[in-house]
């Protein structure tokens, strides 16, 4: 062996194995409520020990979204309809949430290739409108706290209009410890 540069006498042994189709991605799609998001392959990407074109790697939906719909062009991908890695590259593939609010959602499909499958789920995260929103700290105020100590941050040393809030108790007190 050469690579122009360095001679290397070896020998290479070369091992086949059993065709095989797996998912190297598994990025969950993020979606604000009521829009529609493209999928790609930080969803679907997909790894084979076979030579193969984009246009040759079919997805079949298995089971249909419970709070959105799968749409290739704008129509909706029906169960058992496929779409290909190559509409994936193109964008042409797409999740819509049917404005639910429940937080998540997902999918199931066939990833084939030749006569090999592998089966996935696409997992789906739904955002309310007000978390794009960007924060905005209206009052902010010094607290200190000796090490080893803590102290409660009240509502009245900052505050933050954000309906999705989550970091207080129902006092409307937030603990901090250092």
């Amino acid at each position: 062996m050469t690579d122009n540069q360095y001679h290397v006498t070896g020998t290479l042994e070369v091992q086949a194995s059993e065709p095989f189709l797996e998912r190297i991605n598994q990025t969950k799609l993020t979606v604000r409520r009521g829009h529609l998001v493209a999928l790609g392959v930080a969803q679907l990407g997909m790894v084979s020990n076979l030579d193969y074109d984009s246009n040759e790697l079919a997805f079949y939906l298995l089971d249909q979204p419970q709070h959105g719909l799968v749409q290739m062009n704008g129509s909706t991908i029906l169960k058992m309809e496929s779409f290909t890695q190559e509409d994936l590259l193109a964008g042409k593939v797409a999740y819509e949430n049917k404005n639910q609010t429940d937080g998540k959602d997902w999918f199931k499909v066939r990833a084939v290739l030749r006569r090999v499958e592998y089966e996935c789920v696409v997992e789906v995260r739904i955002y309310p409108e007000s978390y794009w929103q960007p924060m905005k700290v209206l009052q902010n105020e010094l607290v200190t706290v000796e090490e080893g100590e803590f102290a409660f941050i009240f509502m009245l040393f900052i505050i933050i209009p954000y309906e999705m809030n989550t970091w207080c108790d129902t006092s409307g007190r937030y603990k901090f410890h250092h």
